[in-house]
């Protein structure tokens, strides 16, 4: 059996209540798509985030949504492609991430500085800032 990664979905809505059902509706027939091509749809693995703006206090917050036969609640952040989007679109989440992996990365360059001229300490610092 394959699984297949990576499949999105998703949905502009006004009335989000209203949209709930199709939405589910809609991952039901995904998961029958897959079925039919020895695809897998792996629940277990299965996230959702609820986008609103911080502007919009009153907006619809989304409990869960059924997907097959679990109920699944929203994430305050997901990775997609290697960025992480977090529900409010502020992209703190992200900001976090690269910046603990800037930190740790700079640290590990300085045990090793002293090995180095500054020439070439430029360089590994100016490939590193590139490569973020």
């Amino acid at each position: 059996m394959l699984y297949a990664d990576d499949s999105q979905l998703y949905i502009v809505s006004e009335k989000l209540q209203d949209d709930i059902g199709s939405l589910e509706a809609c991952t039901d027939e995904v998961r029958d798509w897959m079925k039919s091509h020895l695809l897998i749809l792996n629940e277990d693995k299965t996230e959702l985030v609820h986008f609103t703006s911080v502007l919009k206090s009153d907006a619809v917050k989304l409990d869960s949504l059924r997907v097959v036969s679990c109920d699944i609640t929203p994430s305050q952040s997901v990775r997609n492609l290697g960025v992480m989007f977090d529900d409010d679109c502020l992209m703190t989440s992200q900001v976090n991430v690269i910046s603990k992996s800037a930190y740790f990365a700079l640290f590990r360059i300085s045990k090793i500085r002293n090995l180095l001229d500054r020439a070439l300490t430029e360089k590994l610092i100016h490939a590193f800032a590139s490569s973020k």
